[in-house]
């Protein structure tokens, strides 16, 4: 198997091997986000109104969720199992088969005192092992650690986690507080979690001003690199107060949080504090003496401070099948396709004007959904490439708005958000623009596109867990739009966004609303591509928290054979010492 240095700095890759049923567990799950009633919504003037969780943006329906079991002695949800740690404990939900939620309290409900040092974090130590902690907190999380396998999270956290999930393959993790001080403990989770648990998108989402100064730059840099959605909420728990009478415990939460999520608590719960910058500082003006020096890895960097070679790494093993599928699946012909969805039922569709191309596909048995977006290849792509105007069309036209009230609607909560005119062109041909007018979809509320046309032929109008967004080069563009359509027509689905080699999508209020839905894309490049940054205007933004590939030891420059076999990634050294970015 190849050693497969990745390291997590700045989107690269290419797509080398291109020429040139639901349990009722599960289903019981899907009730608590969306409700069994699914008839038509009456008008909010009536005084009977009670309002959809598809009507809210995704950071609330979310934010709602999470808050069922912080606050579940209102909601009346019970933990499967609580572990005590010093001075606290965890409770440990497990909403549907695949799905848990980690509550952390502590005693006093206090954070750690600002002037609290900073402590090594233990499971970070294969990682970056130069990521600490207020020591208080990283002391009490330790406890749920064994003193033998505390660098492989190991320990009584673990355990219940297992017997909680019964030993089965986890798809989420959410990580969050009950009071200040859990919050604090929540931060640490999210990490733990994605190390732990590769297969699962690892979660965090905390109240109040939960992160402390002595969490160091190598921590918020492995925080960004694992957590894969994240809510700092400026806002403290103690503000949110639900309705005790209501039915649906889930739409009390919605409402009740609602209003504290506007366009200035959005932009600072994605962000992360006491990151480093973005490159090491020869990379800033894009042309080092030195192409890939500085981005390797340390030299001789002792086995403890790496991550060990596994058949699942972190961040690679939850992604490479979403890759090779995007990679992959616009075969030639229809057989070559077919043979790499292994009989996943899909559907392969091309707008004629814009010639978009997408396949959609959908797994039962996981409830997942995919939405694979192609590369460039058509003479109308590198037209759609070519035209580096910016639009203010997204936000504004991704239904359901129109069951949201003004003021309330995801443009307004990320406003002014501008992308790529082209991409924006090519992917609302397929997601946006109805293929007939009055065409009923599995919906309530949307237009019938054709990309949802082909959801709703595939999934029954089942509402699907989780979402795969991906795609390479023009396609990967297209799939971080897909990650915020998907995010706000489900907005209780887990999405996912890997993509290859894609170009700047959009501005920094684009990157907010990325985040802000979807959470952190895992976009993979491959050496220094030149792809990733372009279209090379001001007003771009490319979004932080990619995924550098180089050849392996034997100079395989088969991108996708090494993401398949990949058994190890690489933190660059850089990182270890990173400061504060200016």
């Amino acid at each position: 198997m190849v050693q497969l240095r990745a390291l997590f700095f700045a989107l690269l890759l290419s797509c080398a091997l291109r020429g040139s049923s639901a349990s009722g567990r599960r289903l019981a799950g899907l009730f608590d986000w969306f409700g069994e009633d699914q008839e038509q919504p009456v008008a909010a003037t009536d005084p009977s109104y009670v309002r959809p969780i598809q009507t809210y943006n995704p950071m609330t329906a979310t934010t709602a969720y999470a808050l069922q079991y912080v606050l579940s002695g209102q909601s009346g949800k019970v933990p499967n199992q609580t572990v005590q740690l010093t001075n606290g404990a965890v409770q440990l939900f497990s909403p549907w088969e695949g799905d848990l939620v980690l509550v952390f309290s502590t005693s006093s409900g206090a954070k750690a005192e600002a002037a609290t040092g900073g402590k090594r974090v233990p499971f970070l130590q294969p990682f970056v092992y130069t990521a600490e902690g207020p020591a208080p907190v990283v002391d009490a999380f330790s406890s749920l650690l064994s003193p033998t396998g505390a660098t492989k999270g190991e320990g009584p956290l673990a355990d219940a986690v297992g017997a909680v999930s019964g030993g089965r393959e986890l798809h989420r993790i959410v990580c969050t507080g009950a009071d200040p001080g859990g919050a604090e403990l929540a931060a640490l989770c999210g990490p733990w979690a994605a190390l732990r648990y590769p297969t699962a998108n690892a979660d965090v989402i905390t109240f109040g001003d939960s992160w402390s100064p002595a969490y160091n730059p190598p921590f918020s840099w492995a925080f960004q690199q694992l957590v894969t959605l994240h809510y700092l909420w400026p806002f403290d728990l103690a503000a949110i107060q639900p309705n005790a009478t209501a039915a649906d415990p889930l739409l009390a939460m919605a409402e009740a949080v609602n209003p504290f999520i506007n366009a200035e608590t959005v932009a600072q719960a994605v962000a992360v504090p006491s990151l480093p910058s973005w490159v090491p500082k020869a990379y800033e003006g894009w042309d080092p003496e030195d192409a890939l020096g500085e981005l390797g890895p340390a030299v001789n960097l002792p086995e403890e401070y790496q991550l060990p070679e596994s058949e699942c790494p972190p961040i690679l093993c939850k992604t490479r099948e979403a890759l090779a599928l995007s990679c992959l699946g616009f075969g030639k012909d229809a057989d070559y396709g077919t043979d790499v969805f292994e009989d996943m039922p899909h559907i392969m569709m091309k707008d004629p004007e814009t010639d978009g191309d997408a396949v959609v596909a959908w797994n039962e048995s996981s409830a997942t959904l995919y939405l694979l977006f192609k590369y460039t290849e058509e003479s109308e792509d590198w037209l759609i490439d070519a035209q580096a105007t910016q639009s203010e069309d997204f936000t504004t036209a991704i239904a359901p708005f129109s069951q949201a009230p003004p003021g309330d609607r995801l443009s307004d909560v990320v406003p002014d958000v501008e992308v790529h005119s082209g991409f924006w062109r090519q992917f609302s041909s397929l997601a946006v623009t109805p293929v007939e007018e009055g065409a009923k979809s599995c919906l309530l509320g949307v237009p019938m596109s054709a990309l949802l046309d082909a959801v709703c032929n595939l999934t029954g109008g089942t509402t699907p867990l989780r979402v795969v967004s991906s795609g390479f080069s023009l396609g990967a563009a297209l799939s971080e739009l897909g990650g915020v359509w998907a995010a706000q027509l489900w907005p209780g689905a887990d999405v996912t966004v890997a993509n290859q080699g894609g170009p700047i999508v959009g501005d920094e209020n684009f990157v907010i609303l990325a985040q802000a839905t979807f959470g952190r894309a895992y976009k993979y490049v491959y050496r220094l591509d030149e792809v990733p940054s372009i279209p090379p205007l001001p007003d771009y933004h490319q979004s932080r928290s990619s995924i550098w590939i180089v050849e392996d030891a034997d100079g395989n420059t088969n991108v996708m054979l090494q993401l398949l076999n990949a058994t190890r990634v690489v933190v660059p050294a850089w990182v270890f010492n990173a400061t504060v970015a200016k």
